[in-house]
């Protein structure tokens, strides 16, 4: 599904700064700033090859890929199959 984003004023450098380092998610940076999470990543990517110190959100559904039980995973894959 393609994200529709109608951008009515352009975001600063300073405040997208400010937001991604305050949000919790890039979903959160993106509503906040009336972007996509893709257009988000972009300019995150971008500023941090000119060196600034972006914080880093975890990759993934709620950045739990940690907590994912693979055993159980394959387990319910063979089950259905």
């Amino acid at each position: 599904m393609a994200e529709e984003v109608i951008q009515l004023t352009p975001v600063t450098p300073e405040e997208f700064v400010r937001v991604w380092q305050t949000c919790r998610t890039v979903g959160e940076v993106a509503n906040k700033l009336n972007l996509t999470k893709r257009a988000c990543y972009q300019r995150a990517v971008a500023y941090r090859k000119k060196g600034v110190a972006l914080k880093k959100y975890p990759v993934g559904r709620h950045g739990a890929h940690h907590d994912i039980d693979y055993a159980s995973l394959a387990s319910l894959a063979r089950s259905l199959s």
